[in-house]
């Protein structure tokens, strides 16, 4: 999207909450950093409206298939953690997500995308589809370049 500058992720939880919407969504906006040698990422969903403050961006420096993404909190206390790894062999994505307490990483969840072509988008346009160990499952869509393509 955006001339491929960024790649876009949309995250719709199958769960619903008692009006009947999902109990989760989000859209995810992934860049690439060049001059910081990092990925960014923009975490934007239905838990809180702090997305565009810092603490709503997570960094990356790229350790081989993996995104090790960090969030801070307005201290600059690593807060919660998200790890992006690619499966060349099975072309999947996992996402290891941890919230970190004083240092101490919590698991939050983890899960596992896959990508296809989505029908009823242009060509370019894939669709990940996400099974999950988490009991937040859902939907992403991934659109314009992956990750890997780059």
């Amino acid at each position: 999207m955006l001339n491929h500058l960024y790649v876009r992720l949309h995250e719709v939880s199958r769960e619903k909450d008692s009006s009947g919407q999902a109990a989760y969504e989000a859209i995810v906006y992934v860049t690439w950093h060049a001059a910081a040698g990092e990925y960014a990422v923009l975490w934007l969903d239905t838990t809180a409206s702090g997305g565009f403050s810092p603490e709503g961006v997570g960094h990356a420096k790229p350790e081989g298939d993996s995104l090790p993404f960090v969030f801070k909190d307005a201290h600059g206390e690593v807060s919660f953690r998200n790890t992006f790894a690619y499966d060349p062999a099975s072309r999947t994505w996992a996402w290891v997500m941890d919230n970190v307490d004083r240092g101490v990483a919590k698991p939050f969840g983890r899960v596992k995308l896959s990508r296809r072509l989505d029908q009823s988008s242009a060509p370019r346009n894939k669709e990940a589809c996400r099974s999950n160990e988490h009991t937040d499952t859902g939907d992403c869509k991934a659109e314009a370049k992956g990750f890997h393509d780059r």
